[in-house]
């Protein structure tokens, strides 16, 4: 199983190889004993030795063994005619061994080769039968013990990973506790919303060190409200994207007598990296149809993606706007773009009650001036 993080995956992979010293071993199956004896040699070997070439045989049956599986109990009744209508039923085995009969000597030796080749193989599928059977124990052993060592990976796997991203969220928690005392106190002057257009912004395009941030403003209503925003360690201001906070501005309305009208193409002010639009998905996160993720994993997916610190939780919106802005435009892309718009909508309410609150005095575009 794949983690996309490089981190766990080695994690995982090492721990993998440890376990694989435990693993209980496959039980071989015995291979089966090959027929090289053909049975009708046996059964010409007496009738040969008994007719001395005086008729011919007209039909013999196969042989029975008895419990020991040994030849001294054979049953094989042989027809054999003599002139035009003369018929004679030999039992050989019983006859050859108790003697009714005489092998002359000329055909002793083949005669008991014979049957001691015909005892060996009858011995050889007796112990097969027995390794057959214990092969069977062992398989079904094999698997009780093989299932018990998946559940003990399983388990091993998900502590070891757990472990991992506890110890990021306990590391990314400090942080933010950490960060949160670097916002300052209200300033009327100072505590204004920047909104941006595209990554033609400072703090974009030299990655500067941003937080997510609540921003509390109030509606034409002078109703309280809380919207996701960003704050810019770097240059100590707040910002939010254009799609943001247009978005926010229709669900609360919000004031939006200062915003600048901006062609959707966006040639200059919001140039689109095509390429970045990977980062997501090579952390596990896609919309396709064939793949066919449902919101819940999704949203699930996104979660822990922002929370063990795989991406902060700014890019991953700047990166669901992009594709609502780009892709999204197009037709076949139609039930993706539903699905952006609504996974857009959970990232930025995630943990919009835990991250740093801030009250805002007014909103204002963003231009190089307010560094």
């Amino acid at each position: 199983m794949r983690y996309y993080d490089k981190e766990i995956d080695i994690a995982v992979q090492a721990l993998e190889q440890e376990l694989e010293q435990s693993k209980p071993v496959e039980p071989t199956e015995p291979d089966e004993p090959e027929s090289n004896y053909n049975y009708d040699s046996l059964i010409g070997a007496v009738l040969i030795s008994i007719l001395h070439g005086r008729g011919h045989i007209v039909s013999a049956n196969r042989y029975t063994i008895n419990t020991d599986g040994l030849v001294d109990d054979i049953n094989v009744l042989v027809e054999v005619k003599y002139g035009s209508d003369f018929h004679t039923h030999y039992h050989l085995a019983g006859m050859v061994q108790s003697k009714d009969i005489t092998i002359p000597d000329e055909f002793h030796d083949a005669v008991m080769a014979a049957f001691d080749a015909f005892n060996q193989e009858v011995k050889a599928r007796k112990a097969y039968r027995k390794s057959i059977i214990q092969f069977c124990i062992d398989e079904i052993d094999y698997r009780s013990k093989t299932e018990k060592w998946n559940k003990v990976k399983e388990k091993r796997i998900d502590e070891e990973v757990s472990k991992i991203r506890v110890k990021r969220e306990k590391k990314r928690t400090e942080e933010i506790a950490a960060k949160r005392k670097l916002i300052p106190q209200f300033d009327e002057k100072k505590h204004i919303l920047y909104v941006y257009y595209g990554r033609q912004i400072r703090c974009k395009k030299n990655s500067h060190d941003i937080m997510s941030v609540t921003c509390i403003l109030h509606s034409k209503e002078n109703e309280r409200v809380e919207i996701n925003a960003e704050y810019c360690l770097d240059c100590k201001l707040f910002i939010i994207s254009d799609h943001s906070y247009m978005d926010y501005a229709l669900e609360y309305n919000l004031d939006i007598s200062f915003f600048r009208p901006i062609s959707l193409a966006f040639p200059d002010d919001y140039p689109y990296n095509a390429n970045q639009t990977s980062a997501l998905k090579d952390l596990g996160y896609n919309v396709s149809e064939q793949d066919g993720f449902s919101e819940a994993y999704r949203h699930k997916k996104l979660e822990t993606i922002i929370r063990f610190g795989y991406m902060k939780k700014h890019r991953v919106i700047e990166y669901l706007e992009q594709f609502i802005r780009y892709n999204g435009e197009k037709w076949e892309n139609m039930y993706a773009r539903e699905k952006w718009e609504n996974d857009l909508q959970f990232v930025r309410s995630l943990e919009i009650d835990v991250q740093p609150h801030t009250d805002i005095s007014r909103v204002s575009n963003y231009t190089e001036r307010n560094k």
